[in-house]
């Protein structure tokens, strides 16, 4: 179970994109089991309306879980943040190779 974090960072500030990021990459040094989700999956959370964040809760895409852990889509997109590149498996995956 995720660590207890208030809906606002350490210093009583609001919680934004990027202190729930924080929060779960902290989350990911202290806790094992977890693992990023294939493309596919990700692709099919999205197209549900929502994502998962890494303790399982759902979420809006662009959210937090109320234990303060970022969507895998954040999360991913704060690893890896180069500009979308037109589809969501480009964007997860990278560019294609030619054919």
């Amino acid at each position: 179970m995720p660590p207890d974090i208030e809906p606002g960072d350490r210093d009583g500030g609001p919680m934004t994109p990027g202190v729930a990021v924080t929060a779960t990459l902290a989350w990911f040094e202290t806790t094992s089991g977890w693992a990023p989700p294939d493309p596919d999956t990700l692709a099919e959370w999205l197209a549900d309306g929502g994502c998962r964040c890494p303790d399982g809760c759902w979420v809006a895409s662009e959210a937090w879980c109320e234990h303060g852990l970022a969507s895998w889509q954040l999360v991913l997109r704060a690893i890896d943040p180069r500009p979308p590149t037109g589809t969501l498996r480009e964007e997860v995956e990278g560019p294609g190779q030619p054919g």
